[in-house]
């Protein structure tokens, strides 16, 4: 009852995957969900791919796609296994999204908090400009980071008091 569950780029495809699992086998859910820049839709398909190609300094459409096909070789990458975005989001629990708006993976974090709101959901996105992929994990050099594990403690305390 006082588990979240969290996690950055890739871990944040594992956390809600993780969450859609436990809903799906009847098991209680975590709290809350905390993802921090995460790479939900492994298909390639997002227009800030393109779009941030220039202005994302970790990650490229290349890397992503490299990535994609080393994690699930033979698998189709729109499998909600894979890509969580593609699997069930009713019932599952509040959620914080953070990512940074100069990034190719901004459009999987606001593609989930649409659907999560279509489906009843609460879900709430703070989106950075200017910021690197997964930002909140460099709090000891960027400010914007701090301020944004703030931001996430609050929620935390919200979910757990």
């Amino acid at each position: 009852q006082r588990m979240l569950l969290g996690g950055d780029s890739a871990g944040g495809n594992l956390a809600l995957g993780t969450a859609q699992a436990i809903q799906a086998q009847g098991l209680p859910l975590p709290t809350a969900l905390l993802l921090f820049s995460p790479w939900l839709d492994l298909t390639g398909h997002s227009p800030s791919r393109l779009a941030n190609a220039a202005s994302d300094v970790m990650l490229s459409q290349q890397v992503l796609d490299e990535a994609a096909a080393l994690y699930a070789p033979g698998m189709a990458l729109d499998d909600a296994r894979l890509s969580p975005l593609f699997g069930p989001l009713a019932g599952l629990p509040p959620c914080l999204l953070v990512a940074s708006r100069a990034e190719i993976l901004i459009e999987d974090a606001r593609r989930l908090q649409q659907q999560m709101l279509a489906a009843g959901g609460q879900v709430e996105l703070l989106e950075w400009a200017n910021t690197p992929h997964a930002f909140p994990v460099m709090a000891r050099y960027l400010p914007e980071g701090r301020a944004a594990l703030d931001q996430t403690a609050r929620f935390i305390r919200q979910r757990l008091t």
